[in-house]
């Protein structure tokens, strides 16, 4: 959905050459995110340092092979109580996160079931919210310099029932940037029934908008 902002700004100028029109004018186009994103950690702890390291072996390998989630990065540290000025092993923990981004929600609760099955864990799952990806930045950013150019061709036309041969002088884009609305914030579980035993809850609303603010100078003989 295209929106274009009414309050703009027009300046007029005047000099030998003619006359001069500054004119800023926002732009803004909204769309739904196909692709999500998370994060989970998890927690080790053991007395056997070596069972720790094949259990973050397992969990990395699962991961790997979802295609969806990145780190895994650890270090493994002691763990110790104090009883009556006392210092006791406790043996060692380690804490790993996981960035996770995709579009179909399935795919990751396929990877938690996976997780869920490696033992001595402990797993703590964030919430899911909607992204825009580059490539989706990008794309909205072309289509919002395409409509901001056509926008000065059907000015200039507009300008030249008043003024004698106008011309786009400068066009400079600036201020782009996107914004996920914020209208729902209610979290829905999916009411189909899938093949995961994990589920997870995914926003409501998944719309972005995307702005583009524009400076145009057109010239006008006199």
């Amino acid at each position: 959905m295209l929106k274009y902002y009414l309050l703009s700004l027009i300046i007029f100028t005047q000099n030998i050459y003619g006359v001069k029109i500054s004119k800023s004018q926002d732009f803004s186009l909204q769309h739904k995110a196909k692709f999500k994103q998370t994060s989970f950690e998890v927690t080790i702890e053991n007395k056997d340092q070596n069972i720790i390291e094949d259990t973050i072996h397992k969990l990395n390998n699962s991961v790997k092979k979802s295609n969806i989630c990145t780190g895994g990065e650890y270090q493994i540290y002691p763990k110790y109580r104090w009883d009556e000025h006392k210092k006791i092993d406790m043996g060692y923990t380690s804490h790993i996160n996981y960035n996770c981004q995709f579009e179909h929600k399935q795919n990751y609760e396929y990877l938690l079931d996976d997780v869920k099955k490696i033992k001595g864990i402990k797993l703590k799952q964030n919430r899911v919210s909607f992204v825009q990806t580059q490539e989706e930045k990008v794309q909205k950013t072309q289509e919002l310099e395409n409509i901001a150019f056509d926008f000065a061709k059907v000015y200039v036309q507009k300008l030249n029932k008043k003024f004698n041969a106008c011309k786009i002088e400068s066009i400079n884009l600036s201020s782009n940037h996107s914004v996920y609305l914020r209208k729902q914030n209610a979290m829905a579980l999916s009411n189909e029934r899938s093949k995961p035993i994990s589920k997870v809850s995914v926003p409501l609303n998944n719309a972005f908008k995307n702005s583009l603010k524009v400076d145009y100078i057109f010239l006008c003989n006199q």
